[in-house]
């Protein structure tokens, strides 16, 4: 069910990706990783689903974060 707050374009996307960006840090993610990622994009954009693609990739790659096993 749709919230009514989601639009086709989000509004601040330049926040969404620096919040993106800090919360890859958060988890773990080393920050010349996350820039280099980074600037591979640009912020004004509304490509946020990639950007996020690329930095749970690079998280997962540097084992900052592990996939549990399925049971």
């Amino acid at each position: 069910m749709a919230s009514g707050f989601e639009t086709a374009r989000p509004r601040f996307p330049t926040l969404r990706f620096m919040a993106s960006l800090r919360a890859a840090r958060d988890f773990g993610l080393d920050p010349e990783v996350a820039d280099a990622i980074a600037a591979e994009f640009d912020p004004r954009r509304h490509d946020l689903e990639r950007i996020i693609d690329a930095l749970t990739v690079a998280l997962l790659v540097e084992g900052a974060v592990e996939v549990p096993d399925a049971v």
